[in-house]
């Protein structure tokens, strides 16, 4: 900047110069206040002290200035719940069977577990021996009530049938968390009628068996 400055006070001078100079045989001679080159050089002369000016404000306003702050580091936690869902078949109903040397299949049901864990899926049912009895629509006909001869097999999604007892049997074991979809599994019944098995003679009354399926954590 200290160019500028030394050639706005070189004009300055020659301003004054101009404006009071002496006259021919010692007199002196004003220059005129409005027009001619005293005004001329006057106005230049500001306006280029007004730029340097400008300049000089503009530069010293570059520099920033950080601005006061503080700042605290915290933390987010949370623990996960172990959580499973399932949905199970609705009932099934076989309809009227007949004495036959093959069994009588029921269609797929399908289970579907949803579980953020390891899981699996236990059947019982609530006859010891897996047989259907005779129920009259609200309880199991006792005494004198009928039962099939042979049990109700179930069959999961590997290996054979296999006779259903009162005592829980596994479906599927070992199974890992599943998707956000959840894992389907298929399971299916069958039941063997013979001559002995006696039609029921109250209006009705069928022969039934409840088969309790259990989604669990940790199987």
């Amino acid at each position: 900047m200290r160019p500028c400055v030394l050639y706005t006070l070189s004009i300055v001078r020659q301003f004054q110069s101009l404006r009071y100079k002496p006259h021919e045989g010692g007199r002196r001679r004003t220059i005129p206040r409005y027009g001619g080159a005293a005004l001329t050089r006057f106005t230049f002369t500001i306006l280029v002290a007004s730029l340097c000016s400008a300049v000089i404000l503009i530069s010293l306003a570059l520099p920033a200035v950080a601005a006061p702050s503080s700042s605290q580091t915290m933390s987010v936690t949370c623990t996960i719940a172990n959580a499973l869902e399932a949905s199970f078949p609705a009932n099934i109903d076989l309809g009227e069977l007949s004495p036959s040397s093959t069994f009588f299949e029921s269609p797929e049901g399908i289970i579907t577990v949803w579980s953020n864990a390891p899981w699996g899926i236990k059947i019982k049912s609530d006859n010891a021996d897996g047989r259907l009895m005779e129920w009259n629509g609200t309880n199991y006909v006792s005494p004198g009530g009928k039962t099939l001869g042979h049990p109700l097999e179930w069959k999961g999604p590997t290996g054979d049938y296999a006779p259903l007892t009162g005592t829980e049997a596994s479906v599927v074991a070992g199974q890992a968390p599943t998707p956000d979809a959840g894992q389907s599994i298929a399971i299916r019944f069958r039941q063997r009628v013979t001559y002995s098995d006696a039609p029921l003679s109250a209006a009705g009354n069928k022969y039934r068996i409840a088969v309790i399926l259990t989604a669990s954590q940790g199987y």
